[in-house]
């Protein structure tokens, strides 16, 4: 342990000193964020890698010399002293506890302080931050989504738009997950040094990083350099102490954060120092990692140089247990033994990955004799067990297949040279199963055939004593019967989907199918709900529907195929189609022939005027009332039919680049009062800013719902509310002096809404 921490603290200070010299004063502070923090995960894990180096053992040899004269040694003990009674290992271990506990304990009571001061104080809610409102006189920190602001400050707009910008930036770029991971890490490591200064340099990278995203945002350098001056002081650095976890601005790292604002890095020298990390990296983890050793045994020396071929044993089998196993004669007796001779230059292992093992016979091999080669070459090791009728691979999981019935597993093993009882293995085997499955209940076995086959093959080649011995075979339950096939239910020729109609003095046969139809002549041909022809090639009557409900198909007008409709119901006429859509033209000329006033784009036309307009444009839009009436009208326009009486204007704010909609309300709807005496629309968008936590905004300053209905009762018709379409901005800004017949803001306006 004593080395790791060595090693790791170290590869800390390496990182560390890279950082320093080459990294810090450049302008390239994101690449910074995860290099501290990479290099600082790195330098826990490099001194854990371990590199095996496999070794062939050194021939040695050893020359016994004998003693002329014989040596005298002096066996001298020593006396204990107090410092060796002395527990170093408890004693380290308790002073890391307690180290841990206290710094354990530090973290979790800054932890809940920021908790505290969320849960006690107010809570302001914009954008993707939520502002929280202190009465303490704390300068502005952030933790995670959470912005700390003096409540008097913000109120009052004393603090700075950069500041605030400044903290807003470490909200959105995540910082204090770096911070919180510091912090645990020295609560775990806290005698190590090293962590503060990372720790320190973690927090001085994450002010660069806001600093940068500020000026990023075409404010000048000079202006917020002065910014942060004015708004710092030397007196209130103790103040910094209270936000603990927090992201603040701190005015001790000033100086430096001003240099690194004007220093510009070139992409030549941020891509040099990336590649310099690389033999780094590969400096300390060949420097720091353990290295070990491992003496390889004769047969892995062996194995290492063989070429991993292919290779296979053919065992023929003749009869009454009799084998050729490679020319050479064996029995079931022998068997195993005579296998064990060949390939022994190769580990059971690597046979598990090349070996074959082919069984040959001039009769048809039972199941029963290969599942005694299964087990019985188990252990010699084997990748296929390959018969003419089945394929056995053991990397697949695969197994011999099942004996078929009792009888013929036990007839086989009454032969003369069966051996008499199981192997070591064998019964190992049967009784770790025969035992797990006694031990379920009777009436909730959970049963594999494979587990069944297995047991019957090895008890039935046990002898009486292993038997007695060995766990009993489980009683396992019959399986349930085959169900009886059901019996087929009766076709019923009538189908209601089916039928025929008259259409145009001739009768169309129709078949419903989901819902759709399908319609055919008396020929076969597919036709429309017309009758008009659609494919002239003539269907097969199976293909349309099952079950013979065509009455007759004719060919040359002759009857080809003649079924019998005694069953096939007669389907009532289906209801008429609509009538088709009339064409605008010839809807313009009806409704001229009922004496109806035209309207172009709000204009009175005379009817042979709105004729010629459809005529050179079909795609105008028509909206007509009272074409039943003795005063009917029809309105003709290129614009959009709009329906109901909400109308929306969209105007780009030239500030913000956004589309802001002005909402305006025909006549007869804000006519219409509500209870608190502003209109309806108004009162409408009030409460569904409620519902959905938007604040509403005068001049470009929250304001509360109450300040937001004295304003629109004050207003009356020269106020609005305006709604800005992006989906993540819960805003809602009300305009005091705007002309809603205008569809311009003036110049005021646009400063009131800009964001």
């Amino acid at each position: 342990m004593l080395l790791y921490l060595l090693k790791s603290a170290a590869c800390m200070g390496v990182f560390l000193l890279f950082y320093k010299l080459l990294l810090e004063k450049e302008n390239m502070h994101v690449f910074k964020r995860f290099y501290l923090l990479l290099t600082l995960t790195a330098a826990l894990i490099i001194p854990s890698v371990v590199f095996v180096e496999y070794v062939a053992p050194i021939a040695t040899s050893y020359e016994f010399i004998q003693a002329t004269n014989e040596a005298q040694f002096a066996v001298v003990s020593k006396t204990p002293t107090d410092i060796d009674i002395i527990n170093w290992t408890l004693l380290a271990w308790t002073i890391y506890g307690i180290g841990a506990g206290t710094f354990g304990i530090r973290f979790f009571k800054n932890l809940i302080q920021i908790l505290n001061r969320i849960r006690k104080n107010t809570k302001l809610k914009q954008h993707f931050t939520i502002k929280v409102l202190l009465l303490e006189q704390l300068p502005p920190h952030t933790f995670f989504r959470y912005i700390f602001l003096n409540k008097e400050k913000f109120e009052t707009n004393t603090i700075p738009k950069e500041v605030l910008l400044h903290e807003e930036i470490h909200a959105k770029q995540r910082h204090s997950l770096d911070v919180v991971f510091i912090e645990l890490l020295q609560a775990i490591l806290w005698f190590n040094p090293l962590l503060y200064f990372f720790k320190k340099s973690i927090k001085l990278n994450h002010e660069f990083l806001a600093d940068s995203a500020v000026i990023a945002k075409d404010i000048s350098t000079s202006n917020y350099q002065n910014t942060l001056l004015s708004y710092l002081s030397q007196d209130s650095l103790h103040k910094y102490q209270s936000v603990k976890m927090a992201n603040a601005i701190n005015y001790s790292s000033i100086k430096k954060r001003f240099k690194v604002m004007k220093t510009q890095t070139s992409k030549k020298a941020v891509l040099l120092r990336s590649i310099l990390i690389l033999p780094l990296f590969a400096f300390l983890l060949f420097a720091f990692s353990t290295k070990k050793e491992e003496i390889l045994s004769s047969n892995e020396i062996t194995a290492l140089k063989a070429d991993y071929r292919a290779r296979s044993i053919e065992i023929t089998i003749l009869n009454k247990g009799l084998y050729l196993v490679e020319g050479v004669e064996a029995n079931r007796s022998n068997l195993v033994e005579i296998v064990n001779t060949l390939h022994d230059d190769i580990t059971s292992d690597i046979r598990k990955k090349i070996m074959n093992i082919r069984l040959k016979s001039d009769e048809e091999i039972s199941r029963e004799e290969v599942w005694f080669f299964y087990n019985s070459l188990m252990n010699y090791g084997f990748h296929r067990l390959v018969t003419a009728e089945q394929e056995v691979i053991l990397s697949k999981g695969n197994t011999p297949l099942a004996i078929e019935n009792k009888e013929s597993a036990s007839n086989l093993f009454q032969l003369k040279n069966t051996p008499k009882g199981a192997t070591k293995t064998q019964l190992a085997t049967y009784n770790a199963l025969a035992k797990k499955y006694n031990e379920m209940s009777r009436d909730a076995m959970k049963i594999s055939m494979k587990d069944v086959e297995q047991l019957k093959y090895i008890y039935s080649i046990m002898s009486d004593k292993q038997k007695a011995d060995a766990e009993p075979f489980p009683d396992f339950p019959e399986p349930p019967p085959f169900p009886k096939t059901p019996k087929a239910p009766e076709q019923e020729v009538k189908n209601s989907n089916t039928g025929f109609l008259e259409v145009n003095g001739q009768t169309i046969f129709y078949v419903s199918k989901k819902g759709e139809n399908a319609y055919y002549n008396r020929w076969g041909q597919k036709v429309n709900r017309k009758g008009e022809i659609i494919s002239k090639k003539q269907a097969h009557a199976e293909k349309i529907i099952e079950g013979q409900v065509i009455s007759k198909v004719y060919k040359d007008n002759k009857v080809v195929v003649e079924f019998n409709t005694d069953n096939v119901s007669i389907a009532p006429p289906l209801p008429p189609l609509p009538p088709e859509p009339i064409e605008p033209l010839d809807f313009i000329i009806t409704m001229a022939k009922k004496g109806a006033d035209f309207y172009y784009e709000g204009k009175k036309i005379n009817s042979d005027k709105a004729i010629e307009l459809f005529k050179k444009n079909k795609s105008l839009n028509i909206n007509s009332s009272g074409i039943n009436s003795k005063a009917p009208w029809v309105k003709i326009t290129k614009k959009p039919i709009k329906i109901g009486s909400i109308q929306e204007k969209k105007i780009v704010d030239p500030v913000t680049g956004y589309f802001v909609s002005l909402d305006k309300q025909e006549p007869d709807v804000a006519t219409q009062k509500s209870k608190t005496g502003i209109s309806s629309g108004h009162e409408s968008l009030i409460k569904n800013a409620q519902k959905k936590n938007i604040t509403f905004y005068h001049k470009n300053k929250p304001i509360s719902i109450s300040n937001a209905r004295q304003l629109l009762l004050k207003y009356q018709e020269n106020a609005a509310i305006v709604s800005h379409n992006k989906p993540d901005l819960k805003r809602l800004d009300i305009i005091t002096d705007v002309d809603k017949s205008s569809k311009e803001f003036t110049s005021k306006q646009y400063e009131a809404i800009s964001l």
